[in-house]
């Protein structure tokens, strides 16, 4: 629900985000049942090998601007243009093309998917799904199921895959390693070896640009398109160009150019996981669609992959989220760096965040009065 107010208000644009993110709401909830809960593993599951003897199942889900929702539970946005590696795990692997938008060249959109195993090449182009072969099961309109055991709920912008247990330590890409016995410390684990550990941005609740987009997102592009794992063809999913517009460090404000689309992304935004990234969606890009009715389709097939014992991801109440990180900070007991304060800090869940000024030089203009 958030993320769908947040599409709203960012872009202006109401029916398409809505509709998209109530869609994206359902397909995961259609996918989740017996799914995994990553925030609950920590404290529930020792091993891949106890995974394997309940019979769970690892399940991810991107959408939107892209949104991701790692293995292990963790919210991400990766951004880019190109072919990038979702999932890969024991010869069965989903790859994602990502294109930037029309209206926000900084920032992507899911635009296409493929899927190879040892059967064949599967992809979804412009929303047709093309290539299945005979020993794959169509188990409905959008969802495939393979001999392995794997299963995909494919749309035109929204993926959702689930593994049996035995990916477990063993599945990897921008769906993140799920690694319990690691204490899931390498989700973000690049193709190189290193590990992102940086500190989410919390009004998109995940890492966002920076160091997360250039050394984990980016290792994961197959780059150039002719790249033996590629499993697109330059026209399906252009590299773009050399030089492309960067990726913002921070992301952008919400709703900052189209306020009067915050109550439509509430209203509209599926309630639970996906709320949030709706909300951001609409707010950044300043449309409604198609963020609403792609975070409710993800979200239906969540839940719909879930049959079966995946540990699912946790809904966070509402009322736990952050609000956008732009507040102005108060210092009344300051009042002479009052102006300071709010040109150059903000507040993030309830933290001031003040980037590049030393808080004992602060104290210090405080206490002088200065």
């Amino acid at each position: 629900h958030a993320d769908c107010v947040e599409d709203v208000l960012t872009t202006c644009s109401l029916d398409e985000w809505v509709n998209e993110t109530r869609d994206a709401e359902d397909d995961f909830d259609a996918i989740d049942d017996d799914v995994i809960i990553p925030e609950a593993v920590p404290h529930n599951v020792t091993g891949c090998q106890r995974l394997e003897q309940e019979g769970k199942a690892l399940a991810c889900t991107t959408w939107g601007d892209p949104h991701v929702i790692t293995f292990a539970g963790r919210p991400s946005h990766p951004m880019g243009q190109g072919e990038f590696v979702l999932a890969v795990t024991q010869g069965f692997r989903v790859h994602s093309c990502h294109q930037p938008l029309d209206w926000a060249p900084a920032l992507s959109r899911n635009t296409a998917f493929a899927i190879r195993t040892k059967s064949g090449v599967i992809k979804v182009l412009q929303g047709a799904v093309e290539g299945v072969p005979g020993d794959v099961v169509r188990a409905g309109p959008n969802r495939l199921v393979f001999p392995g055991g794997e299963q995909v709920i494919l749309r035109s912008g929204s993926l959702t895959v689930r593994l049996p247990a035995r990916a477990c330590g063993r599945v990897k890409g921008l769906c993140g390693h799920f690694s319990p016995d690691l204490g899931f410390r390498d989700v973000f684990k690049s193709a190189a070896g290193t590990v992102y550990e940086g500190h989410p941005h919390n009004n998109w609740g995940g890492p966002f640009g920076g160091a997360y987009q250039r050394d984990f997102v980016e290792s994961w592009r197959l780059s150039p398109w002719w790249h033996p794992e590629a499993l697109f063809s330059e026209a399906e999913c252009p590299p773009g160009p050399a030089s492309p517009t960067p990726v913002p460090s921070l992301p952008p404000r919400p709703f900052a150019g189209c306020p009067e689309l915050e109550g439509p992304a509430k209203a509209r935004c599926p309630k639970g996981r996906f709320r949030k990234n709706c909300l951001t969606d609409v707010g950044v890009s300043c449309r409604l669609q198609p963020w609403v009715d792609e975070s409710i389709e993800s979200s239906d097939d969540f839940d719909e992959v879930g049959d079966g014992g995946v540990i699912e991801i946790p809904e966070v109440p509402e009322d736990e989220w952050c609000e956008w990180s732009d507040r102005p900070v108060e210092n009344l007991r300051c009042p002479n760096i009052q102006s300071l304060l709010r040109s150059k800090c903000t507040v993030d869940c309830g933290k001031v965040l003040c980037p590049g000024l030393d808080k004992d030089e602060l104290l210090k203009a405080c206490q002088a009065g200065e």
